[in-house]
């Protein structure tokens, strides 16, 4: 702030006489200024030399005049006294200040009758002659350029030439081994053939594996620390926690029993059975997944490597029927599609839900490979060329927990929570963690799925909160979604306890991003 010492202001201070002064800026310190030659609108002088006014005192002020220019000045001054203390030790010193003894060099003039002398630096080209340029002969390059004999001159270096080839950089880096290839050569070989088409989906009357029989032949990247370093995360209790749109705007949440009010409402008054609303839920999660996570990249026409593909885990409830109908639209967009179905259909008490049923008879009829065991599945994933880069989990979601099934299904989703945890790929869950209660956010299984996402569909619920709550993830852990699942915005309406979540929770997207405080 130092360029502004020097110049002459009028200031009016903030007070209640509207005091105005004028002054010179000799210092700023902060936002205050120190000003001289302090004098009042009146006439009058201030009583000191100098004069503090705060910054926050001033209420306008003006510039009345800059501080004189003091270059010039100085540069006269050391003129006139190298001339009194009788110049400088080159010579004597002349009127204008340069020694007498320096020897000038007089400038001449180009005759324009003469050869131009190019090279000389005093030349004056103000005056020549462009006609002599003009008459100038062109230099032919071309006769020139052939009184050059390239090939003696080679000759003649080789022979002069007595360095022995073996000696030379090039001669270290040459070697006995074909040089020119055809197009078919060098080019790598790929590790193993892709056997996708080759792949027969499991029958639904297949029986399953027990996990006694089970070898695992995929190596997979150590994953354990990441797994012991998140299940020891201390706990946040008492601290406040919230969900917020990318707008910066509250979200509520909800209970599952809230949840499961609202769809059948929806059903009852609107008609949107679980049918309509499992469909809806498909399309916004598959525009998710290749909008945010996979990228439209991945599967665009210019992509030369093998297509994504992805394991779809699918429990025997509406959350299973949501993942398989994402699923669906997924290998319609090219991606691959693996389905584990957490249900023995040959020694399961439970009939296997229609929906559930539906969805997975439409998926594995246009393509998707239905996998009955951990042991299958990394038979069949040797058998890609692609790796599997997401992990849909749908085994358990907002109605159900894992700690209710029974035998078979009970040893066979702890089989595949632990290979999940241990393969080192993205999981996206929908609604909840599977081995997490949907109620109260709380481990009740022996473990549970270490997701990368969360999708949350038509309403977030309470519970992911205490993910946090308890320890069992971090806010850098974790990325929130909610997709759009087709709920109509009216049917909040119809319950008083349902009115905090009447809002628009979608716009031009059937997905949005939420973010947890």
């Amino acid at each position: 702030m130092s360029q502004f010492c020097g110049y002459s202001l009028q200031i009016e201070l903030n007070d209640p006489l509207a005091t105005v002064l004028n002054g010179t800026i000799t210092d700023i310190q902060d936002k205050d200024l120190v000003l001289s030659n302090v004098t009042y609108s009146n006439g009058a002088e201030h009583r000191d030399k100098d004069m503090l006014i705060k910054g926050s005192d001033i209420k306008d002020l003006k510039v009345l005049a800059l501080p004189p220019k003091k270059k010039k000045e100085k540069k006269k001054n050391k003129q006139d006294k190298e001339n009194e203390n009788g110049g400088t030790r080159s010579g004597t010193p002349t009127a204008t200040g340069k020694p007498k003894n320096k020897k000038e060099k007089p400038k001449v003039s180009q005759d324009p009758d003469l050869p131009y002398n190019y090279r000389s630096n005093e030349i004056d080209w103000q005056h020549e002659n462009p006609g002599r340029l003009k008459e100038m002969e062109v230099f032919d390059f071309a006769s020139n350029l052939q009184k050059f004999d390239k090939q003696s001159v080679f000759k003649e270096l080789s022979k002069l030439d007595k360095v022995d080839p073996a000696n030379r950089l090039v001669g270290h880096n040459r070697t006995n081994e074909k040089v020119n290839y055809d197009n078919t050569e060098m080019v790598l070989d790929k590790k193993q053939k892709d056997e996708w088409d080759n792949i027969i989906s499991t029958s639904a009357h297949r029986n399953p594996i027990s996990g006694s029989q089970e070898n695992e032949s995929r190596t997979y990247s150590g994953n354990s620390e990441i797994v012991h370093q998140r299940k020891s995360v201390t706990p946040v209790l008492g601290s406040s926690i919230k969900l917020f749109s990318k707008d910066r705007e509250p979200i509520p949440t909800c209970s599952p029993i809230q949840l499961a009010d609202v769809l059948q409402l929806s059903a009852d008054n609107f008609g949107l059975t679980d049918r309509e609303l499992t469909s809806d839920t498909g399309k916004s999660l598959a525009e998710l997944i290749i909008k945010e996570i996979t990228g439209d990249f991945r599967i665009s026409k210019m992509n030369h490597n093998p297509p994504p593909l992805m394991l779809i885990l699918a429990g025997n409830n509406i959350t299973g029927a949501r993942a398989l109908s994402a699923g669906r639209q997924l290998f319609n967009h090219g991606i691959r599609v693996l389905i584990y179905v957490l249900h023995d259909f040959e020694h399961s008490e439970d009939e296997i839900l229609p929906l559930v049923k539906e969805n997975l008879e439409i998926l594995t009829n246009i393509g998707g490979k239905r996998i009955n065991d951990t042991r299958e599945l990394n038979s069949v994933l040797e058998k890609l060329d692609s790796p599997l880069e997401l992990i849909i989990d749908g085994l358990q979601g907002y109605d159900t927990n894992l700690s209710d099934l029974l035998e078979p299904e009970l040893d066979r989703s702890k089989q595949i929570v632990d290979w999940c945890n241990k393969c080192g790929v993205s999981i996206l869950s929908l609604d909840i963690p599977s081995g997490l209660d949907a109620s109260s956010g709380t481990a009740d299984f022996d473990s549970y799925i270490l997701c990368n996402y969360l999708v949350s569909v038509g309403i977030p619920l309470s519970s992911i909160l205490s993910l946090y709550r308890f320890g069992y993830f971090t806010k850098e852990e974790l990325k929130h979604f909610l997709v759009d699942c087709g709920i109509p915005k009216r049917v909040f309406t119809l319950k008083s306890n349902l009115r905090k979540l009447d809002r628009y929770w979608f716009t031009t997207d059937w997905y949005t991003s939420l973010e947890v405080e």
